[in-house]
């Protein structure tokens, strides 16, 4: 599963890279984060780190 997928399930929202590519380049593994979608910054701080421990190792 993508990691913007799982991180979907848990209630933060990323963007995949695919979105951001021009042309036919085959996608990079990654997502584009927008800290201005939290509510608050106790949001951001949960979050930050989920998404930190799943790019580093996705279930």
């Amino acid at each position: 599963m993508a990691i913007a997928e799982m991180l979907y399930e848990r209630g933060i929202g990323v963007v995949s890279s695919d979105v951001f590519m021009i042309g036919k380049t085959k996608p990079g593994n990654g997502v584009r984060i927008h800290k201005g979608s939290a509510r608050s910054d106790t949001e951001w701080d949960i979050a930050l780190p989920l998404i930190a421990t799943l790019v580093r190792k996705p279930e």
